[in-house]
């Protein structure tokens, strides 16, 4: 039996090198295999439709996982999302999920909004092109959501297929999402919930969800949405404390 694994997926825009702290900070403390991925880049797994693009990841994972003792997934926002639809594609891949600011999907009261919510995401995507990469930037990061969070690292346009970009705002977009309330209720004690305590979109889901008793519960951090970004320590020691 080889050591513990961890499996880490960046949001939209991130990197695999956004883990980088908190990767050091947990090999500090635990022996751990820390894999992550870079969803964006010209080389990347090619972007298509949820359903079609988790069965192909999935079997990449299986590649890469395949004795680990103890293995542990951690997805941020967007990569939280991906991390639910493997669940549901194989719930027995990781032992532990760690979703951190993750919508579970529009519940039946939402379904109004889904429309809404595609044609947003469509001109998000046709901005990439009809924008400079920097003036697109500076709108993506100025939404409410990032008001509480710290800045992201500097993003450099020759890292990123933009094409990938475009289609995963589109395919990938919580309209074009399940909702997961019912796979999070029966898979919740190998889930951990994390939202931060400034992130309101996302602190009322949570909260919304262990009213409903969905969630058994849900771990606060002093954040804004950018958990990862915010605090990487607690991150990283959250993480250590599923390993150990």
């Amino acid at each position: 039996m080889s050591e513990n694994l961890i499996y880490a997926l960046h949001g939209f825009l991130g990197q695999g090198s956004d883990w980088n702290l908190i990767k050091k900070n947990v090999q500090k403390q635990i022996h751990v295999e820390f894999v992550t991925e870079n969803l964006f880049s010209p080389d990347s797994q090619s972007i298509e439709e949820f359903e079609e693009y988790i069965e192909e990841m999935s079997e990449n994972i299986d590649e890469q996982i395949e004795d680990q003792e103890k293995k542990v997934f951690v997805g941020y926002s967007l990569g939280g999302r991906l991390g639910l639809h493997l669940l549901q594609h194989n719930p027995e891949q990781f032992d532990h999920y760690i979703f951190l600011s993750t919508n579970p999907g529009l519940s039946e009261n939402e379904m109004a909004d889904k429309n809404k919510r595609l044609m947003t995401d469509m001109k998000w995507a046709s901005q990439i092109n009809e924008q400079n990469w920097f003036t697109f930037l500076k709108e993506w990061n100025g939404q409410t959501v990032f008001e509480n969070s710290k800045a992201e690292p500097e993003r450099h346009q020759a890292d990123y297929d933009m094409n990938k970009l475009k289609r995963s705002l589109v395919m990938w977009s919580v309209s074009q999402q399940d909702d997961f309330r019912d796979l999070i209720k029966e898979f919740q004690e190998k889930i951990t919930w994390v939202v931060g305590d400034k992130d309101i979109k996302y602190l009322n889901l949570a909260e919304d969800m262990k009213k409903k008793k969905i969630l058994l519960d849900y771990k606060r951090i002093s954040s804004g949405h950018r958990i990862w970004l915010d605090q990487p320590d607690e991150v990283s020691m959250l993480l250590c404390s599923h390993l150990l």
